[in-house]
């Protein structure tokens, strides 16, 4: 149902997008500044380590190579869907596209609050996922100190979990400052720089240096350093710089003109 919903999401996103491009003019630049936390936003996107031993063990055949097939048909449609949305803000809004690409559509439009509301449906779709994972990590470093029953604790941590998710989702409105940050200070760790050193830890004692196997890992994990030294730079200059704003519950400027242009195309009808 989350797959069919991110489908129903783009069309709308890409039949809106062709209306409202004759109202914007955009600036579209190939190279920007923000690329690190760019690339960190795409490291959140795809952090999925957590879940891999769950999938894998769901799965009838356990084989790695079927495990294979499994991880990249699934990474290759995920990584479509990104760029199909990510084309679609950036070319109709080039620099003025927020973080949550919704916000650059205007409120009154019909069409957008449906998307807004799938949206939200498929977060709450994909929230339980998550919660899991977290949740049996923490029964699990917790099982020495939380002496009550199993299916008291499990209840506490539950609730603690999701009030938690709660009341940090509504101590911000711009999506974008913290998809960055989660991006740049913990995505990239669990992303590049675990995995990279588990696998020096648990590689051959002799290393050939003939294949990209042995190279790989290095590299990894310097850029994995890189992205998470830039997280703490990067998004403090441009605040410090240019401060940070994003348009949530602001009429975008663009809709009046558009609002007006429907009106009059409906009273010639």
């Amino acid at each position: 149902m989350g797959l069919i919903l991110v489908i129903i999401t783009v069309l709308i996103l890409i039949k809106r997008g062709a209306d409202t491009m004759p109202f914007i003019s955009s600036e579209i630049r190939m190279v920007n500044t923000n690329l690190a936390e760019s690339i960190g936003v795409m490291a959140f996107a795809f952090m999925c380590q957590h879940n891999s031993f769950l999938i894998f063990h769901s799965m009838s055949e356990k084989t790695l190579p079927r495990w294979r097939t499994v991880t990249l048909i699934t990474t290759t449609v995920a990584f479509i869907f990104a760029v199909m949305y990510a084309l679609t803000g950036y070319i109709v809004f080039g620099q003025q596209t927020e973080g949550d690409l919704l916000e650059n559509y205007c409120h009154w439009d019909t069409l957008i609050n449906i998307a807004r509301l799938i949206y939200a449906i498929n977060i709450m779709l994909t929230f339980p996922l998550e919660c899991l994972v977290c949740r049996q990590v923490i029964e699990i470093l917790g099982n020495k100190w939380l002496n009550f029953s199993s299916d008291r604790r499990h209840y506490i941590i539950t609730s603690l979990i999701v009030a938690s998710s709660v009341l940090l989702s509504l101590a911000t409105d711009c999506l974008g400052i913290v998809l960055e940050l989660n991006g740049l200070l913990v995505a990239s760790s669990l992303a590049y720089i675990l995995p990279a050193l588990c696998y020096l830890k648990l590689r051959p004692t002799t290393m050939q240096w003939s294949s990209l196997d042995d190279f790989a890992p290095y590299i990894i994990l310097l850029i994995g350093i890189l992205l998470t030294i830039s997280g703490f730079v990067l998004p403090l200059r441009h605040v410090l710089e240019e401060g940070y704003y994003c348009q949530h519950g602001t009429e975008p400027r663009y809709c009046s003109r558009m609002f007006s242009r429907l009106n009059n195309q409906t009273n010639v009808r």
